[in-house]
């Protein structure tokens, strides 16, 4: 689907992106495309290179590793970031719980988010952020 107002008020709805210019939130939107996915939709498996960067716009995913479920998350969530930049495969699986509508991006199309869209670049590194802290607090707590 083609870059449309609902996507670009959907982005603008995302508290990591309240604030965004009009101008940065279209640039994203036209960047990539729209896609609506049935509740049990697989967004990314565990142990596969991900085909793209996926941000959840409405609805509600499940993160899942080695068959244990280690999250449940919703609108503003990143999906795919990971691995499009450090070249890994997916340590996780994410399945969609609800119907879902995510942006998704190409690797290109990600660069180019990251590089002409300082919000979004600003976005991607608080999420990889929290996830880190998130881990080193799992695994200090794994050894207490």
């Amino acid at each position: 689907m083609p870059c449309c107002d609902t996507t670009i008020e959907q982005l603008g709805d995302l508290p990591a992106l309240y604030g965004c210019p009009e101008t940065e939130l279209r640039r994203l939107a036209t960047l990539g495309q729209t896609a609506d996915w049935l509740p049990g939709s697989t967004l990314k498996v565990e142990g596969r290179h991900p085909d793209g960067f996926q941000l959840v716009l409405t609805g509600r995913i499940l993160t899942t590793c080695n068959g244990r479920i280690v999250g449940h998350a919703g609108p503003g969530t990143a999906v795919g970031d990971v691995e499009l930049l450090s070249g890994s495969s997916a340590p996780d699986s994410v399945t969609t719980v609800t119907q879902t509508r995510t942006l998704v991006l190409g690797p290109n199309e990600f660069t180019s988010g990251l590089d002409g869209c300082p919000a979004f670049r600003g976005f991607i590194l608080r999420s990889l952020a929290r996830r880190v802290a998130a881990r080193a607090r799992e695994e200090r707590n794994a050894h207490a």
